[in-house]
């Protein structure tokens, strides 16, 4: 750790799998959105749309597979979970920050250390992101991915309506996410501090920290 530039929070494996998965996220929309509204868009061709969005998954796939193992290996999938007798009463005073007390110039509630990255808010978030909506969205992908083997037994889904509904949806649920998580990363010590921490991997304390 250097005490001038702060906390070494993010390695550099770390710092390369968040922007190559960020990429393949946006990538992903993207494509999704020119294969969805084929008759309104044009930016790509509707074969090239449907093999970047193939391609990328495929790549989406192997970095999740990384990240897991990768997070399993060194314990660091802890971080995701905390105390279920305290999460609610945590979560509502990082909300309460968020929403006002950040605005007020108040301390933040949660103190970053390398084991405790994220506060309650972040935890739920993350963890329902990367153990819920991420596989369910590769799952429904994969589904449609193998439309003609995959059509005799996709009642077992709901059908393939219910499938495609769902994987449009989770779709709607990461722009948000994205929208949500973009806002929040400018509410640390300054407007770009977060950021830069993904970039370097130093984290800047807040005056109260």
């Amino acid at each position: 750790m250097s005490e001038e530039k702060g906390l070494y929070l993010h390695t550099l494996s770390v710092r390369i799998w968040h922007w190559l998965q960020a990429l393949a996220i946006i990538l992903l929309l993207l494509s999704g959105i020119r294969i969805r509204f084929s008759e309104r868009l044009s930016f790509l061709t509707m074969a090239q749309a449907v093999h970047l969005h193939n391609a990328v998954a495929l790549i989406f796939i192997l970095l999740s597979v990384f990240w897991l193992l990768s997070h399993l290996v060194s314990g660091a999938i802890a971080g995701y979970f905390s105390n279920p007798l305290t999460l609610i009463p945590n979560m509502v005073k990082q909300g309460r920050y968020y929403a006002w007390g950040y605005f007020r110039g108040e301390p933040n509630p949660h103190t970053v250390t390398p084991k405790r990255k994220f506060n309650p808010l972040q935890q739920v978030t993350y963890a329902a992101l990367m153990f819920i909506i991420l596989p369910a969205q590769v799952a429904s992908g994969i589904a449609l991915w193998t439309l003609e083997h995959f059509h005799e037994h996709s009642f077992i889904l709901g059908g393939i309506r219910v499938i495609d509904t769902v994987h449009v949806f989770l779709s709607y649920v990461l722009v948000f996410f994205l929208i949500i998580h973009g806002y929040l990363i400018t509410l640390g010590k300054t407007p770009t501090a977060h950021l830069k921490a993904m970039i370097h991997g130093y984290h800047e304390h807040d005056e109260a920290e």
